[in-house]
């Protein structure tokens, strides 16, 4: 019995991954936005075939394409001569 207790008590193995069909719910981006965000550098790890996510590491490269906002200039524009 105390095996049994053991066991419901350790961490899962994939605990903190995520599927293709679940990064998809989390994030809104279709299939396609996700190849195109993995040929960018979205971190992924391939278990026998099957697409796992860090959620961490998905995260960390998320905030790391932050853009700043660049206000728009007031006035008329200049021609360039």
């Amino acid at each position: 019995m105390s095996d049994a207790i053991e066991v419901a008590a350790s961490p899962r193995l994939l605990d903190g991954l995520l599927t293709r069909e679940q990064l998809e719910a989390e994030t809104g981006w279709g299939w396609r936005t996700i190849l195109r965000r993995e040929a960018e550098g979205l971190p992924v790890i391939v278990i026998a075939g099957t697409k796992w996510y860090p959620v961490v590491s998905v995260r960390a490269w998320i905030m790391s394409h932050e853009r700043g906002h660049d206000a728009p200039r007031r006035g008329r524009p200049r021609k360039v001569a």
